[in-house]
């Protein structure tokens, strides 16, 4: 089922294969920006694919590397089914502008939330009703 009207929209024709949304999102390893000094953390580029069954990332990988095990947009690197997220909400009030372009997607059961920033505005507000919506859809 596609969004109502005054809902964000899918990406054309995609979503008849089960595709919401597709893009370079950055996703805040959590693990080297708790031993990081600087406050902004790390953030790692991945390729993000929104599907009617999850989100799922995948890390670009080289021409020359092993063909096996790689998919269309690079080496699969996880995802998080759709009955699996609880909210998305944005990161922050912050006085860094890349920060508030930020948005954290809140699990349950996983003992993990995700934390993902766009690239600009139109960016973020996409990915957050549309994985807001796929959320509210299930």
């Amino acid at each position: 089922m596609l969004p109502p009207r005054g809902q964000p929209s899918v990406s054309n024709g995609l979503s008849s294969f089960g595709i919401l949304l597709t893009g370079r999102l950055e996703l805040r390893n959590d693990l080297l920006s708790a031993l990081s000094l600087g406050k902004a953390g790390v953030w790692d580029e991945r390729y993000f694919v929104l599907t009617r069954k999850g989100l799922h990332f995948y890390v670009k990988t080289d021409a020359a590397d092993d063909v096996q095990g790689r998919d269309l947009f690079g080496q699969h690197e996880g995802s998080v089914a759709i009955r699996a997220m609880r909210k998305v909400e944005a990161s922050g009030a912050d006085d860094d502008q890349r920060m508030q372009l930020a948005f954290t997607l809140q699990t349950s059961g996983l003992g993990r939330d995700y934390t993902l920033r766009a690239r600009s505005p139109e960016l973020f507000q996409r990915w957050t009703r549309i994985i807001a919506w796929a959320i509210e859809e299930i």
